[in-house]
């Protein structure tokens, strides 16, 4: 059969499936990563913001998309598209991950200001599809698709986004630039700018990145005396105390729309555990 080559814009779909991010507690469906050196000196890094209570892990994240997958191939099966087999979805990041600015020394030497996971991968295999696959898969808003069932049979409908708390988002958007804006941490910001001045960058903030044409030397320097100041300064440290004091506020404002949003991440959870553990695999399975 001719086959014809699938767009980039569905790759991405089957690829991303979820929403939003942190790490945490799952470690039944995935296996405990190897232990990584530590960061900086400073424990924001390592704690969880008030909000995340109300928010879905990274592992949460891909535990539901590793799900959605699962149940899209399914019903791709039962359509008689045979060894059709979707990539695993990207794990996302930790909320705090460089939320104010990098903080793995080991990276930074590295890698610089770039993720690893940037500077390592290459392109996924581009997923090539017949007409009838095509037709079969459809798209996230058919709900007679088999990407449109696989999400409803994680939320209940092809149009609900799995783990998508938007009250929880909102949140934690909104305490990331009153924070910023914060007399303590526009202290320590500037503490952090004379340090960096000091070491021979002309910087205003710790995520302000590289100008084009730095080189890879200059970059990786640039990254390891950025942690060096902000450890030394503590701004990460104050920031996080400074946005926690903020997100307490805010979830006594909106606390039953949260409990409300956490219970039906809870309910997605438990149907995504179902999906998986009918099919007789692992979420951690490729």
């Amino acid at each position: 059969m001719r086959r014809h080559a699938c767009s980039i814009l569905l790759l991405t779909l089957l690829m991303s499936a979820c929403t939003v991010t942190d790490p945490a507690e799952r470690n039944a469906r995935e296996p405990t990563p190897p232990p990584r050196s530590p960061r900086s000196d400073t424990q924001a890094e390592f704690a969880r913001l008030p909000i995340e209570e109300y928010m879905p892990t990274s592992d949460d994240n891909f535990h539901l998309a590793k799900a959605r997958n699962v149940a899209i191939e399914g019903c791709m099966k039962e359509r008689g598209v045979k060894d059709f087999h979707l990539p695993d979805p990207v794990r996302p990041p930790t909320l705090t991950e460089r939320r104010y600015g990098l903080s793995d020394p080991d990276e930074a030497a590295r890698f610089g200001y770039e993720y690893p996971e940037s500077a390592t991968s290459t392109e996924p295999a581009e997923i090539r599809l017949g007409e009838v696959e095509r037709q079969a898969l459809g798209s996230d808003e058919d709900p007679k698709g088999c990407m449109g069932i696989g999400t409803a049979k994680i939320t209940g409908s092809a149009l609900r986004a799995t783990a998508s708390s938007p009250t929880a988002v909102k949140i934690q958007r909104d305490t990331w630039f009153k924070s910023a804006e914060d007399p303590r941490v526009r202290a320590k910001t500037k503490d952090w700018e004379n340090c960096m001045k000091a070491k021979g960058f002309t910087l205003r903030t710790p995520l302000e990145t590289p100008k084009e044409g730095t080189s890879k030397t200059e970059e990786r320097r640039m990254a390891t005396s950025s942690i060096e100041c902000s450890s030394s300064v503590k701004l990460s440290d104050v920031w996080f105390e400074v946005e926690s004091e903020l997100q307490y506020v805010a979830i006594s404002k909106n606390s039953a729309k949260l409990e409300e949003e956490k219970a039906e991440l809870q309910r997605q959870l438990a149907k995504a555990d179902s999906v998986v553990k009918s099919t007789g695999r692992s979420s951690g399975e490729g």
